[in-house]
């Protein structure tokens, strides 16, 4: 029986592309208390998730700047070079899978959660970890974080801190499934006395970036007092960005 079963989650695995259908197979193991195969069949359906991600967050933003260029496209008897060099891009990502960055973030959250019980329940210590890291990616959280970081080997703890921050940085906040918005991930990165990256990711005062136009003073005094805590030396830095936002708003004054 046992070795029937190994056989046939040997073929699921090497064979089944469906993200969804691995996702559900993985269920009914974990109800069938088959725990081993849980995490063989988990572990390859979060290969295919995370894959699909990928490629559905670049489409999302990818549509996310279609739609920015179409609005502001002038000319009605062509179409804009920028606008179809997008337009090129999505098509080349070729069809859609037909799940939205959310619903992916969703089945990568529930199967990571399925992964680390039955984990703790075969004493695979990496598994946890691994998923654990899988979790934080998926909600960009302190608290995800920090169990990260107690359940990572100290010696390992410094590449992986690494890996999470710049995993941090380098989100796109203003995408529809985002976990986080971009006041949320200031803040995360300042806890981490990340403020220069804080810096770098706030958007472009040319950019119609509707959250910062609401909450972008409340987000410049988050960075002002935390560089000021650590080096108030530093405070210049931040001085012609204010004066940026600060010039833009006047315009509409």
């Amino acid at each position: 029986m046992k070795e029937d079963l190994e056989y046939v989650i040997e073929l699921g695995i090497t064979h089944i592309t469906y993200c969804a259908h691995l996702v559900q197979i993985a269920h009914e193991l974990g109800s069938w208390e088959q725990y081993h195969s849980l995490i063989r069949v988990g572990t390859r359906a979060q290969e295919l998730l995370a894959a699909e991600l990928g490629v559905q967050e670049k489409r999302e933003s990818l549509e996310q700047k279609r739609a920015e260029l179409a609005a502001r496209q002038i000319s009605t008897t062509g179409i804009d070079k920028n606008l179809q060099d997008v337009i090129d891009q999505i098509e080349k990502l070729g069809p859609s899978a037909g799940f939205s960055s959310s619903q992916l973030r969703a089945w990568i959250l529930e199967t990571a959660n399925k992964l680390i019980d039955a984990a703790r329940l075969e004493s695979r210590e990496d598994v946890v970890l691994l998923q654990s890291i899988l979790v934080f990616k998926m909600t960009l959280t302190l608290p995800k974080f920090e169990e990260v970081h107690t359940l990572c080997p100290a010696k390992d703890w410094p590449t992986v801190k690494k890996d999470l921050l710049n995993y941090l940085v380098n989100h796109d906040s203003t995408l529809p499934g985002s976990p986080i918005t971009l006041k949320m991930q200031i803040e995360l990165l300042l806890s981490q006395g990340m403020w220069k990256e804080a810096i770098q990711i706030l958007p472009d005062p040319e950019a119609n970036n509707s959250e910062f136009n609401t909450q972008g003073l409340e987000i410049l005094e988050l960075i002002w007092l935390e560089i000021d805590n650590r080096d108030s030396s530093k405070l210049d830095q931040l001085l012609p960005l204010i004066e940026k936002y600060a010039r833009k708003d006047a315009e509409y004054m």
